[in-house]
């Protein structure tokens, strides 16, 4: 029996060390893996004040809210540009409306167009908006300091 047991180790040596090579670099990489930090408690009716505390703790990163169902993960200004450009394979809108909106459940049909919708209305209705923006902050303003007076500069620096 001994002489079967070195006949294996002879024979089945190189497969067992690339066997474990293989899962030593498999949890290596695993543990490799850079979690986004968790800000907050689901529990709590209000996300601000673990917004406030996520966006000093993690200025120049990313960072998750742990909502009820899905949770929010708060991206910096200066990734924007990227995860806005980023290829829908990469990033979709379209999966995360439909997870957001519990698609599955509601039957909401999976759209590949949903990008591009979302996109030319912003786009369309970007004058619209703008102007319905300035409206509420100007009631907004007016609403809790008070009727502030326009000042208007003309080209000679006069008022």
């Amino acid at each position: 029996m001994e002489a079967f047991w070195e006949h294996i180790k002879t024979l089945y040596w190189p497969y067992m060390a690339t066997l474990a090579a293989i899962v030593l670099a498999v949890r290596l990489l695993c543990r490799r893996q850079h979690p986004i930090p968790i800000v907050g408690s689901p529990n709590e009716p209000n996300f601000m004040a673990a917004l406030k505390e996520g966006a000093q703790r993690y200025p120049n990163s990313c960072f998750q809210i742990p909502t009820r169902d899905i949770p929010t993960v708060i991206v910096p200004l200066k990734d924007l540009s990227t995860i806005a450009y980023a290829p829908e394979h990469t990033l979709s809108l379209g999966r995360e409306v439909y997870e957001r909106l519990m698609g599955r459940y509601t039957r909401m049909p999976k759209s590949h167009h949903l990008a591009e919708f979302v996109r030319a209305g912003l786009t369309k209705n970007a004058v619209k908006s703008v102007a319905l923006l300035q409206a509420d902050a100007e009631w907004t303003v007016s609403s809790q300091l008070g009727q502030i007076p326009r000042i208007s500069v003309s080209h000679n620096g006069r008022t």
